[in-house]
């Protein structure tokens, strides 16, 4: 008579297979990870800039209607409080509200270190009268 041995399977750890696969899985959700909080630490600085650039722009025209009395239709330059940041004027058009003519002119808010880009933090829009009235039809 034979008896046959029977196999018990008493697993006591993981294979070498098991523990790579448990690595590159948790490797996948720490770069995952590290790549939200870049971007996240990109949109917050963004954030900041502009925030910064919009209460600059407030400043820029509080003095401009108190020293000047009206904002430059075209000029640009830095901001002397935020060295970082440069401002851009353009007229842009005209309105008639009924016989004052006004002058539609923009306010641009640019990254000082890359002016070039083209693209403003901020925009602002303002209506700044024109010296010769029109007549009334």
């Amino acid at each position: 008579m034979s008896k046959k041995l029977s196999k018990t399977s008493s697993r006591q750890g993981l294979t070498l297979l098991e523990v790579i696969a448990g690595i590159a899985l948790i490797s996948t959700l720490f770069v995952g990870l590290l790549l939200a909080m870049s971007r996240h630490g990109k949109q917050l600085q963004l954030a900041q800039l502009q925030l910064s650039a919009t209460e600059a722009a407030d400043q820029l025209l509080d003095n401009w209607y108190s020293e000047l009395g009206s904002v430059p239709t075209s000029g640009k330059g830095v901001i002397t409080s935020q060295p970082e940041l440069a401002w851009q004027t353009t007229s842009i058009g005209t309105v008639t509200i009924g016989t004052v003519q006004f002058t539609i002119v923009r306010l641009a808010i640019l990254d000082g270190h890359m002016p070039e880009s083209g693209q403003p933090l901020v925009k602002v829009d303002v209506l700044a009268e024109s010296r010769t009235p029109t007549r009334a039809p």
